[in-house]
């Protein structure tokens, strides 16, 4: 690896070997592996936590596990053209120093080596991703033999990816110049031009107190970290959708949020504002939070708030009445208690948790379960078991 200024010191590398072989299949290896050193006075652990099957389309894992927290190894045999494996993998940051993602390389050589027909593909990590002290990652390789192959490898393929982590001082968080931002005379924000990724929004521009993050104002910046002052009362929609933010707190000045306002972002760590009564459709869509505080004060959880998260436990409050359809979606909660005073629960709300096995029913009213836990229909009822999951009732 090339030695860096003592400025932009590489502090973590993730190499990857991928390996497609003949013989009637196509048998790939991949080789996962993180090395990391401090810098200063901070401790640098970044880690792979887990490696697990996503998804296997005419593929078989051979062999799957993590080595000594910094390496992680899949072997998978694949059948026939049209296989896909996918794998996720879990990257966290155990240490003090926080890390910024400089460069990934690798994919474009591998992409033009033969064979042609065996090619993977990375997603979910990007350049420019943070990985901050505490937080995990999960990003995803799939390996795939085109399904318009008419032939089997002969050769070997082989590549080495590699992510190049630099330690994230935090210097880079700047207050853009008021020039970047376009406001109105309501104090909205309407678009920003800036070329900074991790900002702090200013409370006023131009003479102008900030009141509202206005309808696709930031989407698709590239942003990777935000600060939003706590003058600002409400986000639209689609506010901050498509960015690569990890964490964000929204302040108790913010009464109302529009759906999909941080959809696409892979957040980790969420705090929602105490005087929000309601979180939108797909708020958080496609997150990566594994827990959440809802606020007391909210009485609607949308439709596909938090699909695909990986939250394993959620506390419902008093006060919601309805929870949207597919809100909980693809998540992995083990239990759910669902308060008395809610009236609706849309279909598919709790679909594909596959560690759930208990909901308690405490508004006494009977609902569609299978419905509810994309099993089909049912009739409703106040208790029963659908599945593996067990309704009962206080």
């Amino acid at each position: 690896m090339k030695t860096r200024k003592k400025q932009k010191v590489i502090i973590g590398t993730l190499c990857a070997i991928i390996v497609g072989m003949a013989m009637g299949y196509a048998a790939l290896s991949q080789i996962l592996t993180i090395n990391g050193t401090s810098k200063i006075n901070g401790d640098f652990k970044i880690e792979i936590t887990k490696i697990e099957e996503s998804m296997m389309s005419d593929a078989t894992t051979i062999t799957k596990n993590v080595v000594g927290s910094t390496t992680a190894n899949f072997t998978v045999d694949l059948k026939k053209p049209g296989s896909i494996a996918s794998y996720d993998v879990t990257v966290e940051n155990k240490g003090t120093v926080n890390a910024i993602l400089k460069s990934i390389e690798g994919v474009d050589e591998s992409d033009l080596k033969e064979p042609v027909d065996i090619t993977y593909f990375v997603w979910g990590v990007e350049e420019g991703d943070s990985l901050n002290a505490g937080e995990q990652r999960i990003f995803h390789v799939d390996v795939e033999w085109k399904v318009s192959s008419t032939s089997v490898p002969t050769t070997t393929k082989s590549l080495t990816l590699k992510l190049n982590y630099e330690q994230n001082t935090g210097s880079d968080i700047v207050t853009p110049v008021e020039e970047f931002f376009e406001i109105d005379e309501t104090g909205t924000i309407t678009d920003y031009t800036g070329t900074n990724k991790a900002i702090i929004i200013p409370s006023t521009i131009h003479g102008t107190t900030v009141t509202s993050i206005g309808k696709d104002a930031f989407k698709d910046k590239k942003l990777t970290h935000v600060v939003i002052p706590d003058s600002v009362t409400s986000i639209g929609q689609n506010a901050f959708s498509s960015n690569k933010i990890t964490s964000v707190v929204i302040p108790d000045s913010v009464t109302s949020i529009g759906g999909y306002a941080f959809y696409g972002n892979p957040l980790t760590n969420v705090t929602l504002s105490n005087n929000i009564t309601e979180i939108s459709d797909a708020l958080f869509f496609g997150a990566q939070l594994t827990s959440i505080v809802i606020p007391a004060s909210v009485t609607r959880i949308g439709e596909k708030v938090f699909w695909g998260s990986r939250l394993t436990s959620i506390t419902i409050p008093n006060n919601v009445t309805e929870i949207g359809k597919n809100a909980f979606w693809n998540n992995q909660l083990t239990s759910v208690v669902i308060p008395e005073n809610v009236t609706s629960i849309g279909e598919n709300a709790f679909m594909d948790n596959s560690n759930l096995i208990t909901i308690v029913n405490k508004t006494g009213r009977p609902y569609d379960w299978n419905n509810i836990l994309g099993l089909g229909t049912g009739t409703p009822a106040i208790t029963g078991t659908y599945g593996p999951v067990t309704v009962t009732t206080e």
